[in-house]
Protein backbone atom coordinates (compact mmCIF):
# COMPACT_ATOMS: atom_id res chain seq x y z
CA UNK A 1 0.00 0.00 0.00
CA UNK A 2 1.24 3.57 -0.93
CA UNK A 3 0.86 6.41 1.07
CA UNK A 4 1.32 9.82 0.28
CA UNK A 5 1.77 13.48 2.70
CA UNK A 6 -1.03 14.40 0.99
CA UNK A 7 -3.62 12.19 2.98
CA UNK A 8 -2.81 11.44 6.33
CA UNK A 9 -2.85 8.47 8.42
CA UNK A 10 -5.64 7.87 11.30
CA UNK A 11 -3.37 8.16 13.72
CA UNK A 12 -1.64 11.52 12.02
CA UNK A 13 -5.24 13.15 12.28
CA UNK A 14 -5.73 12.75 16.11
CA UNK A 15 -2.71 14.85 16.16
CA UNK A 16 -3.17 17.57 13.65
CA UNK A 17 -7.13 18.10 14.27
CA UNK A 18 -8.45 20.36 17.40
CA UNK A 19 -11.82 21.45 17.97
CA UNK A 20 -12.28 24.39 19.38
CA UNK A 21 -15.61 25.77 21.14
CA UNK A 22 -15.99 29.49 22.12
CA UNK A 23 -12.15 30.18 21.34
CA UNK A 24 -11.34 27.11 23.35
CA UNK A 25 -9.63 23.76 22.35
CA UNK A 26 -11.86 21.13 23.46
CA UNK A 27 -13.00 17.45 22.88
CA UNK A 28 -16.20 17.62 21.04
CA UNK A 29 -18.02 14.65 22.94
CA UNK A 30 -17.00 15.54 26.59
CA UNK A 31 -18.04 19.53 26.10
CA UNK A 32 -16.37 22.45 27.65
CA UNK A 33 -15.25 22.82 31.13
CA UNK A 34 -15.66 18.65 31.07
CA UNK A 35 -13.65 17.64 34.20
CA UNK A 36 -10.21 15.80 33.65
CA UNK A 37 -10.98 12.00 34.72
CA UNK A 38 -13.20 8.61 34.28
CA UNK A 39 -16.73 8.75 35.30
CA UNK A 40 -17.45 12.65 34.26
CA UNK A 41 -20.29 14.08 33.18
CA UNK A 42 -20.98 14.95 29.57
CA UNK A 43 -21.65 17.76 27.98
CA UNK A 44 -20.80 17.20 23.99
CA UNK A 45 -21.23 20.32 21.95
CA UNK A 46 -23.29 18.43 19.17
CA UNK A 47 -26.34 18.73 21.72
CA UNK A 48 -25.83 22.51 21.04
CA UNK A 49 -27.22 24.70 18.61
CA UNK A 50 -25.12 26.19 15.79
CA UNK A 51 -25.32 29.35 14.83
CA UNK A 52 -26.16 29.04 10.88
CA UNK A 53 -26.42 32.41 8.80
CA UNK A 54 -28.14 30.98 5.89
CA UNK A 55 -27.71 34.51 3.88
CA UNK A 56 -24.13 36.55 3.47
CA UNK A 57 -21.27 38.02 1.71
CA UNK A 58 -18.13 36.10 0.24
CA UNK A 59 -16.41 38.75 -0.53
CA UNK A 60 -16.57 41.82 -2.51
CA UNK A 61 -14.19 44.59 -4.95
CA UNK A 62 -13.44 45.89 -7.95
CA UNK A 63 -12.88 44.64 -11.59
CA UNK A 64 -11.58 46.20 -15.00
CA UNK A 65 -13.39 43.88 -16.40
CA UNK A 66 -16.36 41.43 -15.69
CA UNK A 67 -15.46 39.11 -13.32
CA UNK A 68 -16.98 35.59 -12.97
CA UNK A 69 -17.57 32.72 -10.19
CA UNK A 70 -14.51 30.52 -10.81
CA UNK A 71 -12.03 33.56 -11.00
CA UNK A 72 -13.77 34.35 -7.99
CA UNK A 73 -13.31 31.35 -6.25
CA UNK A 74 -9.36 31.57 -7.05
CA UNK A 75 -8.45 34.20 -5.49
CA UNK A 76 -8.51 36.64 -8.55
CA UNK A 77 -10.03 40.66 -8.91
CA UNK A 78 -8.99 41.40 -5.42
CA UNK A 79 -6.41 44.54 -6.61
CA UNK A 80 -7.50 47.64 -4.51
CA UNK A 81 -5.53 49.44 -7.15
CA UNK A 82 -6.70 49.73 -10.78
CA UNK A 83 -4.93 51.63 -13.94
CA UNK A 84 -6.59 54.72 -15.30
CA UNK A 85 -7.16 53.06 -18.53
CA UNK A 86 -9.31 49.87 -17.63
CA UNK A 87 -11.86 49.80 -20.00
CA UNK A 88 -14.50 49.67 -17.40
CA UNK A 89 -14.92 50.46 -13.27
CA UNK A 90 -16.81 47.09 -11.88
CA UNK A 91 -17.87 47.27 -8.69
CA UNK A 92 -19.25 43.44 -7.99
CA UNK A 93 -20.38 41.58 -4.55
CA UNK A 94 -20.46 37.36 -4.27
CA UNK A 95 -23.21 36.62 -1.99
CA UNK A 96 -24.49 33.14 -1.05
CA UNK A 97 -28.52 32.24 -0.39
CA UNK A 98 -30.18 35.03 -1.89
CA UNK A 99 -33.85 34.41 -2.16
CA UNK A 100 -36.51 35.13 -4.89
CA UNK A 101 -37.70 38.49 -3.73
CA UNK A 102 -34.18 39.52 -1.96
CA UNK A 103 -33.27 43.40 -3.09
CA UNK A 104 -29.54 44.07 -3.82
CA UNK A 105 -29.05 47.93 -3.70
CA UNK A 106 -25.87 49.21 -5.54
CA UNK A 107 -24.23 52.35 -5.29
CA UNK A 108 -20.63 53.72 -7.05
CA UNK A 109 -19.50 57.11 -5.64
CA UNK A 110 -16.59 58.95 -8.35
CA UNK A 111 -13.85 60.11 -6.50
CA UNK A 112 -15.63 63.84 -5.79
CA UNK A 113 -18.38 62.03 -4.07
CA UNK A 114 -20.70 62.29 -7.77
CA UNK A 115 -23.12 59.13 -7.71
CA UNK A 116 -22.42 57.49 -10.85
CA UNK A 117 -25.18 54.40 -9.67
CA UNK A 118 -27.68 54.09 -7.53
CA UNK A 119 -29.68 50.78 -8.83
CA UNK A 120 -32.01 48.40 -6.33
CA UNK A 121 -32.91 44.95 -8.43
CA UNK A 122 -34.65 42.24 -6.93
CA UNK A 123 -33.72 38.62 -6.93
CA UNK A 124 -35.68 36.59 -9.37
CA UNK A 125 -34.38 33.28 -8.70
CA UNK A 126 -32.96 31.69 -5.60
CA UNK A 127 -29.53 30.65 -5.75
CA UNK A 128 -26.25 29.38 -3.35
CA UNK A 129 -24.03 31.74 -4.37
CA UNK A 130 -24.70 35.04 -6.23
CA UNK A 131 -22.42 37.08 -8.83
CA UNK A 132 -23.73 41.26 -9.18
CA UNK A 133 -21.82 44.24 -10.80
CA UNK A 134 -22.39 47.41 -11.93
CA UNK A 135 -20.26 50.07 -13.24
CA UNK A 136 -18.86 52.80 -15.52
CA UNK A 137 -17.29 51.92 -18.64
CA UNK A 138 -14.31 53.61 -19.62
CA UNK A 139 -14.86 55.85 -23.08
CA UNK A 140 -13.20 58.98 -24.89
CA UNK A 141 -16.71 60.85 -24.03
CA UNK A 142 -17.08 59.96 -20.13
CA UNK A 143 -13.70 58.75 -19.01
CA UNK A 144 -12.84 57.56 -15.71
CA UNK A 145 -10.99 59.92 -13.57
CA UNK A 146 -8.36 59.07 -11.05
CA UNK A 147 -8.21 58.89 -7.60
CA UNK A 148 -10.94 57.09 -4.69
CA UNK A 149 -14.10 55.61 -6.12
CA UNK A 150 -16.39 53.96 -3.72
CA UNK A 151 -18.68 51.28 -4.16
CA UNK A 152 -21.38 50.52 -1.40
CA UNK A 153 -24.07 47.26 -1.26
CA UNK A 154 -26.90 46.45 0.61
CA UNK A 155 -29.02 42.89 0.41
CA UNK A 156 -32.37 43.03 1.84
CA UNK A 157 -35.11 40.51 3.01
CA UNK A 158 -38.30 42.99 3.52
CA UNK A 159 -37.25 45.03 5.68
CA UNK A 160 -34.45 44.03 6.67
CA UNK A 161 -30.74 44.08 6.08
CA UNK A 162 -28.84 40.63 5.44
CA UNK A 163 -25.70 42.05 3.80
CA UNK A 164 -23.94 45.58 3.70
CA UNK A 165 -20.49 46.60 2.34
CA UNK A 166 -18.22 49.08 1.52
CA UNK A 167 -15.30 48.87 -0.92
CA UNK A 168 -12.93 51.72 -2.16
CA UNK A 169 -10.34 51.00 -5.31
CA UNK A 170 -8.06 53.63 -5.98
CA UNK A 171 -7.86 54.93 -9.84
CA UNK A 172 -4.48 56.16 -11.15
Amino acid sequence: MVRTSAFPTPKQWQKDITFRYQGKAVDPFVGPDAKLGCNIARNPIWDRAVDYTPTGLIRAGFAGKPPDQNALWQGQFSETKLPLNSSALLFWVHSYGVLKGDREQYQLFAPNGQTIVNTTNEIKAPSRTWLGFVGKRNSPNSPLTPGVWRGEYRLMRGDRVLTQVKREVELR
